[in-house]
């Protein structure tokens, strides 16, 4: 009988990380008492409002990110993957996994290049 209910809460959980929805995540995690999969996710519903990263703040964690990672900016089609995963992890939002993942690599490098130079100003 409990295991029903816990698939349905772990899909819920799964649910809520593709969707970035922090407070359902948040939540859930608590309810079934498990380690959050995406710490990021959780950390961010546990910041009172006023320390929500602003979108310069945004920006600046992306550049670094990109920078200590050694991403392949100029190359549009290289580090694909990671590139992805860095828009997802900095700008879950605008850059959902669904969508990232019909792009292909040339316009998401292209894309990828545009914000990092976006970032540097």
């Amino acid at each position: 009988m409990k295991k029903p209910l816990e698939d349905r809460l772990t899909k819920a959980r799964r649910t809520a990380i593709a969707r970035q929805d922090a407070s359902v995540y948040f939540d859930l995690c608590n309810k079934q008492g498990v380690h959050p999969e995406d710490e990021y996710l959780f950390k961010q519903w546990q910041m009172p409002q006023g320390d929500k990263r602003t979108t310069e703040d945004k920006y600046e964690k992306f550049l670094q990110e990109t920078i200590d990672k050694e991403i392949a900016v100029g190359s549009l089609e290289a580090d694909s993957k990671r590139k992805r995963e860095i828009f997802q992890r900095h700008f879950p939002h605008q850059y959902r996994a669904q969508r990232l993942e019909r792009v292909d690599d040339v316009r998401l490098g292209a894309v990828y290049k545009k914000l990092v130079e976006h970032a540097k100003k």
